[in-house]
């Protein structure tokens, strides 16, 4: 995952328990602590979420853009992945979490 697709999780996750979410399933892993996300990235993924600024999306797009960071090459895999990837399986399973 990207730094910013882990700020964006501890984000949400932040605002969503401040509003009352009591459960959900994470991988602590690959979040980001939320007091220690910059807080040019900070205001840019808020900016986002809250539809703050008719300009949201493209100013995270190109934010992302200069913090991309080289794939994963040694990602965990988990029995049966490819099939459920290449069959297109409609379950949480489906998607690359790791």
């Amino acid at each position: 995952m990207t730094r910013c697709g882990e700020a964006m999780h501890s984000v949400f996750l932040y605002h969503a328990i401040k509003a009352g979410m009591d459960m959900g399933i994470v991988n602590a892993g690959q979040i980001a602590v939320y007091d220690q996300i910059p807080q040019d990235l900070l205001t840019i993924i808020e900016d986002v979420m809250f539809n703050r600024r008719p300009e949201a999306t493209e100013r995270l797009v190109n934010f992302a853009e200069t913090v991309k960071s080289p794939a994963r090459k040694n990602r965990k895999t988990f029995p049966g992945e490819n099939f459920l990837l290449n069959k297109g399986c409609p379950n949480a399973f489906s998607q690359r979490h790791c």
